[in-house]
């Protein structure tokens, strides 16, 4: 599911959102956006450290400097324009993920602290004061910030979009419980970090698979969970 706290069709988009990630891990991606298999700690990483909270824009500006290869310049015209068609923001040659849109696109460690439900991520739009809490027992926690969108709902279909309005860059993000990409392919795992997310291969003798997620909206401030 797509999100966005302040209105569907705000010409800012999430950029005024806050988001606030407490994982220490996160799993990186190949230039085709598959996880590597490597565990890598936000402290070493800090344009991927969300534990402290950033403004979505701050964030991404970060993003798009140290892993898109952007200019600082360049990026602040991104995130200022339309967000639509020529103004989408790619990642560089030289980087990562050549060509892909640029943002957000990864699967983040849950800090388990608990054997119940874990705090995976609060966003909050201090606009119009809403917030967003979610929590699992997954594993991972994908945090998207809808880089493919590119404002062209409308000519693809009037009925796509609610009021027929056209979505471009960063104009909702997803929070996505879930088991770590791609980890089917990694059998019983090789006993490192990466096989603790390892996905379930459901066959007609085991047992049943089952995750649960809580999201949690209300007003800023107001105690959501303990």
């Amino acid at each position: 599911s797509y999100f966005n706290l302040s209105s569907h069709n705000n010409s800012n988009g999430v950029l005024d959102h806050s988001v606030h990630l407490p994982s220490e891990f996160y799993t990186p991606v190949d230039e085709n956006l598959i996880p590597t298999r490597e565990v890598k700690s936000v402290e070493s990483d800090p344009s991927m450290d969300l534990r402290s909270g950033k403004i979505m824009s701050d964030a991404l500006l970060e993003f798009g400097i140290t892993k898109g290869g952007h200019s600082k310049e360049d990026m602040k015209k991104y995130l200022k324009g339309s967000r639509c068609a020529s103004d989408i923001a790619t990642c560089g040659s030289s980087t990562e993920t050549p060509g892909a849109a640029c943002g957000f696109d990864h699967n983040y460690i849950v800090l388990k602290k608990s054997e119940g439900l874990n705090l995976a991520a609060t966003v909050d739009d201090a606009a119009s004061k809403r917030r967003m809490s979610v929590w699992t027992d997954a594993p991972g926690v994908q945090f998207y910030t809808a880089n493919y969108l590119d404002g062209d709902s409308k000519s693809l279909d009037p009925n796509i979009c609610k009021d027929s309005a056209c979505y471009g860059q960063w104009q909702a993000f997803c929070v996505e419980t879930q088991n770590y990409p791609d980890s089917v392919m990694d059998g019983d795992g090789d006993g490192g970090l990466f096989a603790n997310g390892k996905c379930v291969i459901l066959r007609p003798d085991s047992p049943k698979y089952s995750h649960h997620v809580e999201y949690h909206i209300g007003p800023i401030g107001k105690k959501q969970k303990n």
